[in-house]
């Protein structure tokens, strides 16, 4: 669809708190990043890639199942920043769990800290994907299309720079600090800056009220989707490149622990490619907010699926630790796409009463090879090594990128569904 490029009430003052929620909850989370810190944790409770690769599909399952769930409840939520406000601490707390968690559990028990952990991240990340649709919206009202590439690009660039600070911090602290002194610390700073993050997000002004629909209850609107899906070809081909573009997505939960297994790094190394993967997404962040404004999000989405399509053989051939910072530096690009276009061009392509539910099936899209894929890489990576494991993620990548380049055309230029 078209949409006005007028720019909303409060524009500035949105567009200005927004970015900073975003950068701090960013910041937040590079210190406890789900792609070097978090693996190499739990590499120090468990050496099961079966267990390092269920990090991932906890958090792809957290992330994108409630999505959907919620979606129908979203939609009849005409004032999304009040339920946003009300739930999100389940986003926040966690870190405090976390940190207790390392505190006292990591070294004299450390297979209830692990348990501990798993459930701490899954209320993380279960809250976060149930908001995400409500969010989303928000965005979508404040932010005209045209602006939201800027918006997030410069949003993420911001939070990459901040992150770059955080992760030389982290690196100085795994390198300094005895285990598990290091993750405490890093988890209780977390906690600080994801709060001052809500605190940002409290200060922006709802564009509302929103169209409420009407309540129906959930099987009738479950029973809705199928039709949904057959009236808008686009957006179910663009379904299924993100299905098989995820299972390539699952190579990243394990890019730290080869680096450890096959190049021996530490906990140091580790915390230099958290800032090399802050670092790379700082320039791609710009680089890709930028090209998304000017020629739509599916020519980036292209741009991060090659990205990550390079990393894998990357990982498995570069010589040296030194050297395996260029698989951070992909994977920042992968990163960065991802997180400016992925949900970015739902706004685009739905109508504003069913924006919740195309997130929601967007993110569920992601879901089935993105939690199989973990799993599966970590079975065989602990029976026949990474290169097989790699080789089925790269092949699901390629056709994730057939699909997204042959299939899926760029919604600006269509009518809405």
């Amino acid at each position: 669809m078209t949409a006005s490029d007028d720019r909303p009430a409060h524009y500035r003052w949105n567009f200005t708190v927004l970015s900073l929620d975003i950068a701090f909850y960013s910041l937040s989370t590079t210190l406890v990043s789900f792609s070097t810190i978090l693996p190499a944790y739990i590499h120090h409770l468990t050496h099961s890639n079966v267990v390092i690769g269920g990090l991932s599909a906890l958090t792809t399952a957290g992330f994108s199942l409630p999505n959907l769930l919620f979606a129908p409840i979203t939609q009849r939520v005409r004032r999304k920043k009040r339920l946003i406000l009300a739930i999100t601490p389940g986003e926040r707390l966690p870190y405090l769990v976390l940190a207790a968690c390392a505190a006292f559990l990591a070294v004299a028990h450390p297979q209830v800290a692990l348990v501990v952990t798993f459930a701490a991240l899954l209320i993380f990340t279960f809250t976060g994907g149930a908001l995400t649709p409500a969010w989303l919206d928000l965005i979508a009202r404040a932010i005209p299309p045209r602006r939201r590439g800027a918006f997030f690009g410069r949003s993420n660039a911001m939070a990459a720079v901040m992150g770059i600070g955080g992760a030389l911090l982290a690196q100085h602290l795994l390198a300094t600090q005895p285990y598990p002194r290091a993750y405490v610390r890093l988890y209780l700073l977390a906690f600080v800056f994801v709060a001052i993050s809500y605190g940002f997000f409290a200060l922006n002004r709802e564009q509302g009220p929103f169209i409420a629909r009407e309540r129906s209850p959930f099987t009738e609107w479950l029973r809705s989707l199928p039709g949904l899906l057959r009236r808008d070809h686009n957006f179910s081909w663009y379904m299924l490149s993100v299905l098989a573009s995820s299972l390539a997505n699952s190579a990243a939960a394990f890019f730290t622990i080869v680096a450890i297994g096959r190049l021996h790094a530490g906990d140091n190394e580790v915390g230099w490619y958290t800032a090399a993967l802050l670092a790379s997404a700082t320039v791609f962040n710009l680089l890709w907010g930028w090209l998304a404004d000017r020629h739509g999000h599916k020519v980036t989405l292209i741009a991060g699926v090659t990205s990550m399509l390079l990393a894998m053989p990357a990982s498995l051939l570069l010589p040296t630790p030194a050297t395996y910072v260029l698989v951070f530096v992909l994977l920042g690009s992968s990163n960065s796409a991802g997180s400016i276009s992925r949900l970015a061009i739902m706004l685009e392509v739905a109508t504003e009463d069913h924006r919740p539910t195309y997130v929601g099936l967007a993110s569920v899209a992601n879901a089935p090879l993105a939690l199989v894929g973990p799993l599966l890489g970590g079975t065989i990576a602990d029976r026949a090594g990474f290169a097989p494991a790699f080789a089925i993620f790269m092949a699901a990548g390629l056709v994730g990128l057939w699909l997204l380049a042959t299939r899926v055309r760029e919604p600006r230029g269509e009518d809405a569904p």
